[in-house]
């Protein structure tokens, strides 16, 4: 899959699927959707959204956090 970070930089670097759909989705997320509001043909960019869309982390809320002030760690459950 084409990366599309480095797409904007006018580099055309591939990925693994494995690494495509890693990392820092949202900021990925973002930049496919421009690529695909600029109606860029050069690649399927919507197909890469929707890969992108489907492994996107539920939002958090800080109301959906739980922590005591002054606490060293915050537990993962």
């Amino acid at each position: 899959l084409m990366d599309p970070e480095s797409y904007l930089r006018g580099e055309r670097k591939y990925l693994s699927k494995n690494q495509f759909l890693s990392g820092d989705i949202l900021n990925k997320i973002e930049v496919v959707q421009l690529l695909v509001e600029e109606n860029n043909q050069e690649y399927d960019w919507s197909h890469a959204l929707d890969l992108l869309e489907s492994v996107r982390p539920p939002r958090i809320h800080l109301a959906d956090i739980e922590f005591k002030i002054g606490s060293r760690w915050i537990p993962q459950s």
